[in-house]
């Protein structure tokens, strides 16, 4: 009986090893529970994040600084948008780079607007040497501007590349970038050259006057014109071909026409209007300063001589001046400047290197040809 009883206890205590075994197994089993919860806390710490970037290569370079005793919301302060021109190239480059490194090479970046998609670009291979931080780009991306002026936003959208592929999972999400910009009408300058000055009354007058989109756009065809101060329309020329020499995109034309027949200060106005064309250009005007004297009667010959070795001062810059009419010109080999004025009374200017300037005497009377000679004090200037 105690037998039996011992050998029931003792299955008993194998029963209890049983059940501590189950216990143990049990003990097992919030083990792994322990691992796989660590696993999951790994791999969610690793999360692969994934960063867009626009680069717009051909704008220049803008500084947009606030002063640091601004008392607003700095959150309400608006960066400056890039400004381009309508149809121009707008050069761009996409980065994408992932929070641990991962090379995204091959995956494909689209950069679409509210039309659609503009372009599509492969991310290319992690350059040599590139740390942990470097991002896969794009090729440059060459885009043509909008055509209507206002205010638009380009998005550069990255798809990975396992998702591209049909049934293959990927730890980087898509992501995406804007690029927001503002859209101008072409600029328009115009310029002048070739006015004589003075002009002559009464003369037969032609000078040339030009325009220069800055797009670089073709004006050949277009017309210029010009006014007097109160708005009368005096000429008008068609901007030639060809773009005039050593300049970039300058058409031009020579304007031909009777001069004012009165002596006098005049202000006359250049005017392009905007020419009907696919892409919009601004009305441009410029601004043609010049005085009109009486037409030239007699020659003054002006000498200047140097006082330290009596030679001819070669070079230098001579004016003559009455009642506000200038005339100008440079000594030759000889000392010599000879112009050809109205009769009057004149003041004479002269400046020449390691000279002091001529200072104005009394007036040279001018009523016949005539020639005066002038000593300029010799100057050297050691510091040159």
């Amino acid at each position: 009986m105690t037998e039996e009883f011992d050998a029931g206890q003792t299955g008993t205590e194998q029963d209890g090893v049983q059940q501590d075994g189950t216990e143990q197994d049990g003990v097992q089993q919030d083990g792994t529970e322990q691992i796989d919860a660590e696993l999951d806390g790994t791999e969610e710490a690793e999360t692969h994040e994934v960063t867009v970037a626009i680069a717009h290569v051909n704008a220049p370079q803008m500084y947009n600084s606030v002063s640091s005793v601004y008392e607003g919301d700095m959150g309400a302060v608006k960066p400056l948008l890039p400004r381009v021109y309508e149809g121009c190239d707008i050069a761009l480059q996409v980065s994408v780079s992932c929070s641990l490194g991962c090379d995204l090479q091959g995956a494909m970046v689209e950069v679409s607007a509210e039309g659609g998609v503009l372009a599509q670009a492969q991310l290319c291979p992690l350059g040599e040497g590139d740390d942990a931080d470097a991002a896969n780009k794009t090729d440059v991306i060459t885009l043509a501007a909008p055509t209507e002026p206002g205010e638009y936003t380009w998005t550069a959208a990255f798809e990975p590349l396992e998702a591209q592929e049909e049934g293959e999972d990927t730890p980087h999400a898509p992501a995406s970038a804007a690029f927001a910009f503002v859209v101008e009408a072409h600029m328009i300058s115009l310029s002048s050259w070739d006015l004589p000055f003075p002009v002559t009354t009464g003369s037969k007058l032609a000078f040339k006057a030009g325009a220069r989109c800055v797009g670089n756009c073709d004006l050949a065809g277009e017309q210029i014109e010009l006014y007097d101060q109160e708005g009368t329309l005096l000429a008008a020329g068609t901007l030639g071909e060809e773009p005039y020499r050593d300049t970039v995109g300058t058409y031009w034309t020579e304007l031909e026409l009777d001069a004012p027949v009165e002596a006098g200060v005049y202000e006359w106005e250049l005017r392009f209007s905007q020419p009907d064309r696919p892409l919009a250009h601004d009305d441009a005007s410029h601004a043609i300063v010049f005085r009109a004297a009486r037409p030239p009667e007699h020659l003054l010959t002006v000498e200047l001589i140097s006082d330290w070795k009596k030679v001819p001062v070669v070079g230098a810059l001579v004016a003559v001046s009455s009642g506000g009419v200038s005339y100008r010109a440079q000594s030759d080999e000889a000392g010599k400047v000879t112009f050809n004025v109205p009769k009057g009374d004149y003041r004479l200017y002269a400046t020449a290197d390691d000279h002091a300037a001529l200072a104005p005497e009394d007036a040279i009377t001018v009523d016949g040809d005539q020639a005066v000679s002038r000593e300029m004090v010799y100057a050297y200037d050691s510091y040159k």
